[in-house]
């Protein structure tokens, strides 16, 4: 994805990332987010940092949000990795 700090787990489908952001020196908003990931069919986001805004800004437009904060540029834990493959999984088995 182009735009924004946000990576595709499972295209069309799981993004994972640190943006968005309430405070614009932080990131981008979650409004710019929101037409975008409806447009790539985005169901759910995994956030990889501290909570930099309000789930509610994309559930209330039906995305899932998933949180898996761990620090930058740091390595995620063995308890990191289970749950995100147990993301992949319930995303998967969503489908």
């Amino acid at each position: 994805m182009d735009e924004g700090d946000l990576n595709w787990i499972i295209p069309g489908k799981l993004v994972a990332g640190s943006s968005p952001a309430i405070n614009l020196n932080e990131g981008l908003p979650p409004r710019f987010y929101n037409p975008i990931l409806k447009e790539s069919k985005v169901n759910a986001i995994i956030r990889l940092n501290e909570k930099l805004y309000n789930d509610e800004n994309f559930e209330n437009k039906g995305f899932r949000i998933y949180p898996m904060e761990f620090a930058d540029g740091t390595t995620p834990s063995n308890i990191h990795m289970i749950d995100f493959t147990k993301i992949l999984q319930n995303e998967i088995d969503m489908r």
